[in-house]
């Protein structure tokens, strides 16, 4: 906690998202060696329809550098990315409520709750990867037993995709955002700090639902 006051002052955000990207990027890495290109391939194309899977990972295999390079250089992006768009969500929301709080302090806010997240959820899927016997029957869509879903396996898409929604790692990372913008910002009461957290969250949940390729 000493660490989301100490951004009233000091709102540092650059090397917290640097080391998320790099982390998340460093996983993903590893993930592909531990499972296997060919067995992501077929998983991804098992989920969409029209796809001959053995072609496709054929394909991937015949241009397997380039796919690695990529998908590192994705995910290390998306880090960076995924950071700015929910800083700037939640400063539009607050600017909204009227707490003019710099969006250099949001982002600060954002970034180390995210690096907490990313280091605890990576770790996990990490340690997963490594101890699992048969790494092909690792679940990309859900690897981690921190929601009901992992558990009970809904036969329901939509009640599986809100189970998956309601991630103990992700509840925490709302957690962090809401104490953190309160620490920043003394006179943010929690009640506003929540709304401005949980609103975005719940919208975007439900968009998930309505297009299930953005989950």
């Amino acid at each position: 906690m000493a660490t989301l006051e100490s951004l009233r002052e000091q709102p540092r955000w650059f090397y917290p998202t640097l080391f998320s990207a790099l982390i998340s990027a460093g996983v993903n890495f590893f993930l592909i060696q531990r499972v296997g290109l060919d067995s992501l391939v077929k998983a991804v194309a098992q989920n969409e329809s029209g796809f001959d899977q053995e072609a496709l990972a054929q394909s991937a295999l015949a241009h397997e550098g380039q796919i690695l390079f990529f998908q590192s250089a994705a995910t290390f992006l998306s880090s960076f990315l995924i950071a700015l768009l929910t800083a700037k969500v939640l400063w539009l929301l607050l600017t909204l409520f009227g707490y003019g709080l710099p969006f250099k302090k949001t982002l600060a806010v954002v970034a180390h709750a995210n690096m907490l997240s990313v280091i605890l959820r990576e770790t996990m899927i990490a340690l997963t990867a490594t101890i699992i016997q048969a790494p092909g029957a690792f679940d990309l869509s859900n690897p981690l037993a921190t929601n009901a879903a992992f558990f009970l396996h809904p036969a329901s898409p939509i009640l599986s995709r809100v189970l998956v929604s309601l991630d103990l790692i992700t509840l925490l990372n709302i957690g962090l955002l809401v104490i953190g913008l309160t620490k920043v910002a003394p006179m943010l009461s929690h009640k506003t700090a929540s709304m401005t957290v949980i609103i975005p969250w719940v919208a975007y949940v439900g968009v998930t639902l309505l297009i299930p390729a953005l989950a």
